[in-house]
């Protein structure tokens, strides 16, 4: 699944579906970021999953997309590698179960609940 950079990857990642992750700055933000990005921005990663996980689970392409041959490449790979598949999935499980577990929206109810209440 070929899937734009932002939240939308935490909503695949949530149902631990494989993804190749794309974002195309465009031309625009091209020359700021060769002059200034690489020296501010220090992550390796620059998808959620993979900043989540502390490492490389989901293929990213980013912030520029010269060529789509090598995503093409990529999803070829993706859809006929079932190990890879089942390792990514694995690795997508590992990044959401811990999230999940934290009842983040529970909380979030609550505090919204008092604010509300007190208004």
């Amino acid at each position: 699944m070929l899937v734009a950079s932002g939240t939308a990857t935490l909503h695949v990642a949530y149902y631990r579906k494989p993804m190749i992750v794309m974002y195309d700055a465009g031309r625009l933000l091209a020359l700021p970021y060769r002059l200034f990005g690489r020296f501010v921005l220090k992550s390796p990663h620059l998808s959620l999953a993979n900043i989540l996980a502390g490492a490389r689970v989901v293929p990213e392409f980013m912030p520029f997309i010269a060529d789509v041959a090598p995503v093409a490449d990529v999803a070829r790979q993706l859809l006929e590698d079932d190990g890879w598949r089942r390792l990514m999935t694995s690795q997508l499980d590992d990044v959401v179960r811990p999230l999940e577990a934290t009842e983040a929206s529970t909380s979030v109810s609550r505090i919204m609940r008092g604010m509300l209440a007190n208004a």
